[in-house]
């Protein structure tokens, strides 16, 4: 009779002579387990990750530097996070709007968490170029401003750009 603690898998020894082999017999609970096991581990890499938060913009920039030069309008895709005290924002849109920056502070940037009761923000500068990028979003009208420095032509040329944004429904 069979019992009902019995071993999850068991040893039995196959083969003949003085080359032994053991081979391992997996009843239905080790199968169970091990894709449990196997669920859990694919599972584990999205426990520490943060939600993201998406919406859109329609933004229009202009760079100062080049006499005002105006950049065609466009609509961006906004994805906010935060792990811990730090925040993540990226831009997903045609260049040159596109950009991703955080508050992390490493030996290549400096960010900072411009986030308060007013907007949420982030804004970070290159070590190496010195180039700066920030992002703030108003809480109450949910309107973007932002900037971002460019080297065009050898020159550090700053793009300043805004516009509403739509929350997701």
């Amino acid at each position: 009779m069979a019992s009902s603690h019995a071993p999850l898998a068991t040893p039995r020894l196959n083969g003949a002579g003085s080359q032994h082999r053991w081979e391992w017999k997996y009843t239905p609970k080790t199968t169970l387990g091990r894709l449990l096991g196997w669920v859990l581990i694919g599972w584990a890499p999205t426990i520490a990750c943060a939600d993201t938060f998406k919406m859109s913009c329609q933004v229009e920039g202009v760079i100062e530097q080049l006499e005002g030069k105006k950049i065609p309008p466009a609509k961006v895709t906004v994805e906010i996070g935060s792990i811990g005290k730090n925040v993540f924002m990226n831009l997903d849109g045609p260049k040159p709007y596109d950009m991703r920056i955080s508050s992390l502070v490493t030996d290549k940037f400096q960010g900072k968490n411009l986030t308060n009761d007013v907007h949420l923000g982030v804004s970070s500068k290159s070590l190496q170029t010195g180039e700066s990028f920030e992002i703030t979003i108003s809480r109450d009208k949910v309107f973007l401003t932002a900037f971002k420095d460019m080297v065009q032509g050898g020159q550090l040329n700053r793009l300043t750009f805004q516009g509403p944004c739509q929350l997701p429904r």
